[in-house]
Protein backbone atom coordinates (compact mmCIF):
# COMPACT_ATOMS: atom_id res chain seq x y z
CA UNK A 1 0.00 0.00 0.00
CA UNK A 2 1.01 3.18 -0.71
CA UNK A 3 0.41 7.33 0.38
CA UNK A 4 -1.01 9.37 -2.31
CA UNK A 5 0.59 12.36 -3.47
CA UNK A 6 1.69 14.69 -1.48
CA UNK A 7 2.75 17.81 -3.02
CA UNK A 8 3.08 20.44 -0.13
CA UNK A 9 1.71 22.90 -1.55
CA UNK A 10 -1.83 21.52 -2.77
CA UNK A 11 -2.77 25.80 -3.32
CA UNK A 12 -0.79 25.49 -6.72
CA UNK A 13 -1.27 22.06 -7.49
CA UNK A 14 -5.00 21.22 -7.08
CA UNK A 15 -7.11 23.51 -9.57
CA UNK A 16 -10.36 23.92 -11.05
CA UNK A 17 -11.15 23.41 -14.81
CA UNK A 18 -12.92 26.94 -16.03
CA UNK A 19 -12.93 25.68 -19.79
CA UNK A 20 -11.48 23.74 -22.16
CA UNK A 21 -10.37 25.70 -25.56
CA UNK A 22 -10.39 25.20 -29.41
CA UNK A 23 -6.82 24.29 -29.16
CA UNK A 24 -7.35 21.56 -26.54
CA UNK A 25 -5.67 23.53 -24.15
CA UNK A 26 -7.38 24.12 -20.30
CA UNK A 27 -8.36 27.42 -18.44
CA UNK A 28 -7.94 26.85 -15.03
CA UNK A 29 -7.78 28.48 -12.02
CA UNK A 30 -6.26 27.42 -8.46
CA UNK A 31 -9.04 28.03 -5.47
CA UNK A 32 -8.45 28.57 -2.12
CA UNK A 33 -7.92 25.01 -0.15
CA UNK A 34 -9.39 24.89 2.90
CA UNK A 35 -7.62 24.09 5.99
CA UNK A 36 -4.29 25.53 4.10
CA UNK A 37 -1.80 27.11 6.65
CA UNK A 38 -0.36 28.75 3.71
CA UNK A 39 -1.92 31.43 1.56
CA UNK A 40 -0.81 32.10 -2.47
CA UNK A 41 -2.52 34.45 -4.97
CA UNK A 42 -5.08 32.87 -7.06
CA UNK A 43 -4.76 33.38 -11.00
CA UNK A 44 -5.97 31.92 -13.71
CA UNK A 45 -3.99 30.63 -16.26
CA UNK A 46 -4.20 28.17 -19.52
CA UNK A 47 -2.27 24.98 -19.97
CA UNK A 48 -1.63 21.67 -21.38
CA UNK A 49 -3.99 19.07 -20.64
CA UNK A 50 -1.65 16.23 -20.33
CA UNK A 51 -0.10 16.29 -16.76
CA UNK A 52 -3.42 17.25 -15.37
CA UNK A 53 -5.35 14.55 -14.17
CA UNK A 54 -8.73 13.87 -11.65
CA UNK A 55 -7.96 13.93 -8.50
CA UNK A 56 -9.86 12.29 -4.89
CA UNK A 57 -9.27 12.89 -1.21
CA UNK A 58 -10.41 11.14 1.25
CA UNK A 59 -13.57 12.89 2.06
CA UNK A 60 -14.45 11.53 -1.51
CA UNK A 61 -13.98 7.92 -0.60
CA UNK A 62 -17.20 5.65 0.96
CA UNK A 63 -17.68 2.12 1.10
CA UNK A 64 -17.36 0.66 -2.69
CA UNK A 65 -17.86 4.16 -3.78
CA UNK A 66 -15.13 7.23 -4.83
CA UNK A 67 -16.75 10.35 -6.40
CA UNK A 68 -13.89 12.79 -8.35
CA UNK A 69 -14.98 16.09 -7.36
CA UNK A 70 -13.84 19.62 -9.31
CA UNK A 71 -10.74 19.30 -8.28
CA UNK A 72 -7.92 18.78 -10.87
CA UNK A 73 -3.99 18.22 -9.80
CA UNK A 74 -1.10 18.69 -11.72
CA UNK A 75 1.41 16.12 -11.68
CA UNK A 76 4.43 17.41 -14.00
CA UNK A 77 5.88 13.80 -14.01
CA UNK A 78 6.65 10.71 -16.54
CA UNK A 79 3.94 7.92 -15.80
CA UNK A 80 6.82 5.88 -14.44
CA UNK A 81 7.43 8.20 -11.82
CA UNK A 82 10.33 10.12 -12.63
CA UNK A 83 9.91 14.01 -13.04
CA UNK A 84 10.20 15.67 -15.92
CA UNK A 85 13.19 17.92 -16.39
CA UNK A 86 12.63 21.52 -17.04
CA UNK A 87 14.05 21.78 -21.17
CA UNK A 88 11.22 19.07 -21.64
CA UNK A 89 8.69 20.74 -19.52
CA UNK A 90 9.43 24.23 -21.69
CA UNK A 91 9.86 22.50 -24.84
CA UNK A 92 6.63 20.55 -24.52
CA UNK A 93 4.71 22.21 -21.95
CA UNK A 94 5.61 25.53 -22.46
CA UNK A 95 2.33 27.09 -20.80
CA UNK A 96 2.36 24.45 -17.31
CA UNK A 97 5.83 25.51 -16.81
CA UNK A 98 4.58 29.53 -16.82
CA UNK A 99 2.10 28.47 -14.33
CA UNK A 100 4.14 26.95 -12.47
CA UNK A 101 6.77 29.85 -12.31
CA UNK A 102 4.12 31.92 -11.40
CA UNK A 103 4.73 30.20 -7.87
CA UNK A 104 8.45 29.84 -8.05
CA UNK A 105 9.02 32.15 -4.49
CA UNK A 106 6.50 30.44 -2.57
CA UNK A 107 7.22 26.73 -4.34
CA UNK A 108 11.10 26.97 -3.38
CA UNK A 109 10.12 27.23 0.05
CA UNK A 110 8.24 24.71 0.67
CA UNK A 111 9.88 22.42 3.19
CA UNK A 112 7.64 19.21 2.68
CA UNK A 113 9.31 15.49 2.72
CA UNK A 114 13.20 15.67 0.88
CA UNK A 115 12.27 19.12 -0.32
CA UNK A 116 13.63 21.64 2.25
CA UNK A 117 17.24 20.58 1.48
CA UNK A 118 16.96 19.93 -2.30
CA UNK A 119 15.21 23.72 -2.78
CA UNK A 120 17.46 25.41 -1.17
CA UNK A 121 20.23 25.97 -3.84
CA UNK A 122 17.18 28.29 -5.40
CA UNK A 123 17.80 30.67 -2.92
CA UNK A 124 21.58 30.88 -3.84
CA UNK A 125 22.12 30.75 -7.47
CA UNK A 126 20.05 31.88 -10.10
CA UNK A 127 16.97 29.15 -11.88
CA UNK A 128 19.12 28.44 -14.70
CA UNK A 129 22.38 27.40 -12.90
CA UNK A 130 20.09 25.97 -10.04
CA UNK A 131 18.04 23.04 -12.07
CA UNK A 132 20.91 21.97 -13.12
CA UNK A 133 22.18 21.36 -9.97
CA UNK A 134 19.02 19.77 -7.71
CA UNK A 135 15.57 18.63 -8.38
CA UNK A 136 13.11 21.05 -10.30
CA UNK A 137 11.79 23.78 -8.44
CA UNK A 138 7.69 22.22 -9.12
CA UNK A 139 8.97 18.63 -8.03
CA UNK A 140 6.29 17.04 -5.51
CA UNK A 141 7.56 16.36 -1.70
CA UNK A 142 6.67 12.97 -1.52
CA UNK A 143 4.49 10.09 -2.61
CA UNK A 144 5.36 9.71 -6.93
CA UNK A 145 6.11 6.23 -8.40
CA UNK A 146 4.91 4.23 -11.22
CA UNK A 147 1.94 3.26 -8.52
CA UNK A 148 0.84 6.48 -8.95
CA UNK A 149 -0.31 5.64 -12.67
CA UNK A 150 -1.77 2.51 -12.34
CA UNK A 151 -4.56 2.18 -13.82
CA UNK A 152 -6.74 0.57 -11.10
CA UNK A 153 -6.50 1.23 -7.55
CA UNK A 154 -8.21 0.20 -4.37
CA UNK A 155 -7.90 3.60 -1.79
CA UNK A 156 -9.14 4.20 1.55
CA UNK A 157 -9.15 7.03 3.88
CA UNK A 158 -5.87 7.30 6.03
CA UNK A 159 -5.88 7.00 9.58
CA UNK A 160 -7.33 10.72 10.80
CA UNK A 161 -9.88 10.57 8.24
CA UNK A 162 -11.05 7.05 8.40
CA UNK A 163 -11.23 7.63 12.31
CA UNK A 164 -13.57 10.43 11.58
CA UNK A 165 -15.98 7.98 9.39
CA UNK A 166 -16.12 5.12 11.34
CA UNK A 167 -13.77 2.45 9.75
CA UNK A 168 -11.73 0.80 7.14
CA UNK A 169 -13.64 1.01 3.99
CA UNK A 170 -12.55 0.39 0.40
CA UNK A 171 -13.64 1.09 -2.88
CA UNK A 172 -11.84 0.57 -6.58
CA UNK A 173 -11.28 3.50 -9.05
CA UNK A 174 -10.66 2.86 -12.59
CA UNK A 175 -9.99 5.13 -15.34
CA UNK A 176 -12.65 7.76 -16.33
CA UNK A 177 -13.95 9.74 -19.03
CA UNK A 178 -13.61 13.65 -18.57
CA UNK A 179 -15.17 15.63 -19.78
CA UNK A 180 -12.35 17.96 -20.13
CA UNK A 181 -9.77 15.85 -20.16
CA UNK A 182 -10.85 11.91 -22.14
CA UNK A 183 -9.86 8.99 -20.76
CA UNK A 184 -7.66 9.68 -17.41
CA UNK A 185 -6.46 7.49 -14.17
CA UNK A 186 -7.48 9.29 -11.18
CA UNK A 187 -5.03 10.76 -8.55
CA UNK A 188 -5.57 10.44 -5.17
CA UNK A 189 -4.22 12.86 -2.83
CA UNK A 190 -2.31 11.74 0.70
CA UNK A 191 -5.33 11.58 2.60
CA UNK A 192 -6.03 8.40 0.96
CA UNK A 193 -3.74 5.07 0.88
CA UNK A 194 -3.93 3.04 -2.57
CA UNK A 195 -3.01 -0.17 -3.80
CA UNK A 196 -1.80 -0.34 -7.38
CA UNK A 197 -3.48 -2.81 -9.70
CA UNK A 198 -3.69 -3.65 -13.36
CA UNK A 199 -6.41 -6.24 -13.68
CA UNK A 200 -9.35 -4.71 -13.47
CA UNK A 201 -11.03 -8.28 -11.89
CA UNK A 202 -8.43 -8.63 -9.38
CA UNK A 203 -8.87 -4.75 -7.95
CA UNK A 204 -12.72 -5.92 -7.63
CA UNK A 205 -11.50 -8.95 -5.98
CA UNK A 206 -8.91 -7.63 -3.37
CA UNK A 207 -11.87 -4.95 -2.51
CA UNK A 208 -14.09 -7.65 -2.00
CA UNK A 209 -11.94 -9.21 0.46
CA UNK A 210 -11.00 -6.26 2.68
CA UNK A 211 -14.49 -4.96 2.89
CA UNK A 212 -15.59 -8.27 4.00
CA UNK A 213 -16.72 -8.47 7.50
CA UNK A 214 -13.56 -10.10 8.31
CA UNK A 215 -10.99 -7.84 7.40
CA UNK A 216 -13.25 -4.97 9.07
CA UNK A 217 -12.85 -6.97 12.69
CA UNK A 218 -8.91 -8.00 12.05
CA UNK A 219 -8.64 -4.30 10.84
CA UNK A 220 -9.99 -3.16 13.86
CA UNK A 221 -7.44 -5.16 16.08
CA UNK A 222 -4.56 -4.19 13.07
CA UNK A 223 -4.61 -1.44 12.39
CA UNK A 224 -0.84 -0.12 11.90
CA UNK A 225 -0.40 -3.44 10.47
CA UNK A 226 -3.52 -4.71 8.60
CA UNK A 227 -2.02 -5.41 5.18
CA UNK A 228 1.34 -6.65 6.52
CA UNK A 229 -0.26 -9.31 8.35
CA UNK A 230 -3.60 -10.22 6.68
CA UNK A 231 -3.02 -12.90 4.44
CA UNK A 232 -4.73 -12.40 0.98
CA UNK A 233 -4.75 -15.41 -1.88
CA UNK A 234 -3.48 -14.59 -4.78
CA UNK A 235 -5.93 -13.25 -7.37
CA UNK A 236 -6.75 -16.39 -10.00
CA UNK A 237 -9.13 -15.66 -12.67
CA UNK A 238 -9.86 -19.35 -12.76
CA UNK A 239 -10.69 -19.98 -9.27
CA UNK A 240 -14.77 -19.95 -9.26
CA UNK A 241 -14.59 -18.61 -5.37
CA UNK A 242 -12.44 -15.85 -7.01
CA UNK A 243 -14.74 -14.88 -9.91
CA UNK A 244 -17.57 -14.67 -7.25
CA UNK A 245 -16.20 -12.70 -4.89
CA UNK A 246 -15.56 -10.44 -8.29
CA UNK A 247 -18.70 -10.47 -9.24
CA UNK A 248 -20.19 -9.39 -5.97
CA UNK A 249 -17.94 -7.00 -5.28
CA UNK A 250 -18.74 -5.29 -8.68
CA UNK A 251 -22.42 -5.22 -7.49
CA UNK A 252 -21.76 -3.50 -4.42
CA UNK A 253 -20.22 -0.63 -6.14
CA UNK A 254 -22.99 -0.60 -8.51
CA UNK A 255 -25.23 -0.50 -5.89
CA UNK A 256 -23.31 2.38 -3.48
CA UNK A 257 -23.48 4.70 -6.69
CA UNK A 258 -27.40 4.58 -5.93
CA UNK A 259 -27.02 5.26 -2.64
CA UNK A 260 -24.18 7.95 -2.70
CA UNK A 261 -23.62 9.48 -5.80
CA UNK A 262 -24.85 12.82 -6.55
CA UNK A 263 -26.19 12.26 -10.03
CA UNK A 264 -27.28 8.67 -10.18
CA UNK A 265 -26.67 5.98 -12.62
CA UNK A 266 -30.29 4.76 -15.03
CA UNK A 267 -29.86 1.62 -14.03
CA UNK A 268 -30.81 2.32 -10.40
CA UNK A 269 -34.64 3.08 -11.61
CA UNK A 270 -35.12 -0.26 -11.22
CA UNK A 271 -33.78 -1.04 -7.96
CA UNK A 272 -36.43 0.02 -5.28
CA UNK A 273 -34.34 0.00 -2.35
CA UNK A 274 -30.75 -0.14 -2.88
CA UNK A 275 -29.39 -0.16 1.03
CA UNK A 276 -31.32 -3.24 1.66
CA UNK A 277 -30.22 -4.82 -1.79
CA UNK A 278 -26.74 -3.76 -0.81
CA UNK A 279 -26.66 -5.50 2.44
CA UNK A 280 -28.03 -9.05 0.82
CA UNK A 281 -24.84 -8.51 -1.34
CA UNK A 282 -22.92 -7.59 1.40
CA UNK A 283 -23.41 -10.66 3.65
CA UNK A 284 -22.89 -12.87 -0.03
CA UNK A 285 -19.48 -11.33 -0.23
CA UNK A 286 -19.31 -12.08 3.99
CA UNK A 287 -19.80 -16.19 2.98
CA UNK A 288 -17.79 -16.32 0.09
CA UNK A 289 -14.72 -14.63 1.66
CA UNK A 290 -15.54 -16.62 4.97
CA UNK A 291 -15.53 -19.94 2.20
CA UNK A 292 -12.30 -18.31 1.29
CA UNK A 293 -10.78 -18.56 4.44
CA UNK A 294 -12.27 -21.83 5.72
CA UNK A 295 -14.71 -20.51 8.11
CA UNK A 296 -18.68 -21.60 8.01
CA UNK A 297 -21.50 -19.35 7.98
CA UNK A 298 -21.70 -19.52 11.73
CA UNK A 299 -18.56 -18.41 12.08
CA UNK A 300 -19.30 -14.89 10.01
CA UNK A 301 -22.71 -15.02 12.12
CA UNK A 302 -20.35 -14.77 15.06
CA UNK A 303 -17.83 -11.96 13.42
CA UNK A 304 -21.25 -9.91 13.09
CA UNK A 305 -22.24 -10.60 16.42
CA UNK A 306 -19.08 -9.29 17.56
CA UNK A 307 -18.76 -6.49 15.26
CA UNK A 308 -22.10 -5.62 16.63
CA UNK A 309 -20.25 -4.93 20.39
CA UNK A 310 -17.48 -2.88 18.96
Amino acid sequence: AYEGVNTALNQVYFVKILDKLPDGKLRITNPPEGGQKKQVKQVEAVVEPDLVYPLIRGRDIEKWFVETSDRYVIIPYRLNGQVIPPSEMRAKYPNTYAYFYTFYNELINRSGGFLRKKLSIYKQLPLEIAEKKTIPFYSIATNIGPYTFAPYKVVWKEVSARMQAGGFHVAVIEPIEDKYLGSKVIIPDHTVILIPLYDKDEAYYLAGILNSIIATIYGIYMVGSMLENFYIPKFDRNNPLHQKIVELSKKAHELARCIHAKVKPEYCRGIGKPEEELGRVENEIDKAVGQLYGLSEDAIEEFRKLLAIL
